[in-house]
């Protein structure tokens, strides 16, 4: 779940600990804290993260948004200027948590 919001800060490379009022660019991410309850159950409780929030995330992760195609949906692709991008697939990991082998080549050099 996701509070909507237009803008999206991308500026978010670092940030110096007397540059706090850049948080309140209308673009920053910021999280909304569901208290006691959501959709009437009282164990329930989360943060609902806006647009920014999951972009800045999806970027962290390696990923660029390069669309928004519907509610709550991100069309993103590998962003080869973060360093995540170009990390090989640990092919013993995902066999792990998964418990199948990875059946198809990645693009990047392992």
């Amino acid at each position: 779940m996701t509070v909507p919001s237009g803008k999206v800060y991308e500026e978010t490379r670092g940030l110096g600990i007397l540059e706090r009022e850049l948080m309140r660019h209308p673009g920053w991410s910021k999280l909304a804290f569901i208290e006691h309850r959501l959709t009437d159950n009282p164990g329930n409780w989360r943060a609902a993260a806006n647009y920014a929030d999951v972009e800045a995330l999806l970027r962290s992760s390696g990923l660029w948004a390069i669309g928004r195609p519907g509610i709550e949906t991100y069309l993103c692709e590998p962003d080869c200027d973060n360093p995540l991008c170009i990390m090989p697939w640990d092919h013993g990991e995902f066999e792990a948590i998964t418990g199948q082998r990875l059946a198809m080549a990645t693009r990047y050099p392992s």
